[in-house]
């Protein structure tokens, strides 16, 4: 009895052994066939996305290539459309200079012949001036000189009979000495009255002072240099043309004085000198009559820039 119920004991063992085995191998069947099914749905999903990835790469490749191709086409026509519009520019300055020039042609003419008349007249009257002027210091030269000579006759008369007188008398070398430098003295005063200085040059008389325009407005500039001018001594051409150009070098702002420079040789003659530097030959109310129309024009310009800048949308927040 107790060997087969160790008999029994041993196969309920094993058979329970076996059943656990079975059991173990069926449901790591069970997991197998899980992991396959997994790893066939990975490699199948990897397949899939890389498939996906390899056709974005071709979109965005395509995509590059059509937006460097646009780019190239829209620098292209940039560029066209800068070369059009800065021929438009071109164009349109020379239309605008064409116009000016025939319109100030005309004026130009006009202008030249009345310079040239009032040159003329002013020439004359310079003339007329410098003879009469040297006239009268012959004249005057003439009249001094015989006065002098009828003076010192009527001195060396005197002397004679003072002489004459004296010889009589006694003492006569004594009082004959103290006479002597009276004489002398009277004529050096006669001699210092008809000294005559003689008129100096030009260049001496007509001494420029330096004009300077400083901080202050080209209208009320010109009224100062006005004054100065005014109040000085020469009013000669040459003198007039050297103080309108002292008083453009005064102009204290390079860029003003360059385009009131190009303004005044759209009116009046000019000449360039060795050192490269503008002379303007115009009278000083010709210049007066050039800076109001400068200003005027300056007026124009700001009004229109204004006018300009209020038309335009600004894109950017104003910044106060």
């Amino acid at each position: 009895m107790p060997a087969e119920s160790k008999a029994s004991s041993s196969i309920a063992h094993i058979a329970a052994d076996r059943l656990w085995q079975f059991q173990l191998r069926k449901e790591n069947k069970a997991i197998l066939d899980e992991l396959k099914d997994h790893d066939k749905k990975r490699i199948s999903l990897l397949e899939t996305n890389q498939n996906r990835f390899e056709a974005g790469e071709d979109r965005i490749l395509k995509l590059e290539a059509k937006i460097t191709q646009l780019e190239q086409e829209h620098n292209k026509k940039m560029q066209a459309w800068e070369k059009f519009k800065n021929e438009q520019r071109a164009q349109t300055t020379e239309l605008k200079l064409q116009i000016f020039m025939h319109a100030t042609e005309t004026l130009k003419l006009d202008e030249i012949c009345k310079i040239m008349k009032e040159r003329v007249s002013m020439t004359t009257s310079e003339n007329q001036d410098m003879t009469s002027s040297r006239n009268l210091i012959s004249e005057n030269k003439n009249s001094n000189i015989r006065h002098l000579r009828s003076h010192c006759q009527t001195i060396n008369e005197d002397g004679r009979s003072q002489v004459a007188e004296l010889g009589k008398r006694p003492g006569f070398k004594e009082k004959n000495i103290a006479k002597k430098p009276e004489v002398r003295t009277e004529k050096k005063s006669i001699k210092q009255n008809l000294f005559i200085p003689r008129p100096k040059n030009g260049a001496e008389e007509s001494k420029l002072p330096k004009l300077s325009q400083g901080r202050v407005r080209l209208r009320l500039y010109y009224q100062q240099a006005d004054s100065i001018c005014s109040s000085s001594m020469s009013s000669t051409e040459q003198f007039e043309t050297e103080f309108v150009n002292s008083f453009i070098k005064g102009i204290s702002n390079y860029k003003a004085r360059e385009k009131f420079i190009a303004h005044l040789q759209q009116i009046y003659p000019s000449k360039q000198k060795k050192d490269g530097r503008v002379e303007i030959l115009c009278s000083w109310a010709e210049l007066g009559e050039a800076i109001k129309t400068f200003g005027a024009l300056g007026e124009k310009n700001s009004v229109c820039k204004s006018k300009k800048q209020r038309c335009i949308p600004s894109k950017d927040p104003v910044k106060t």
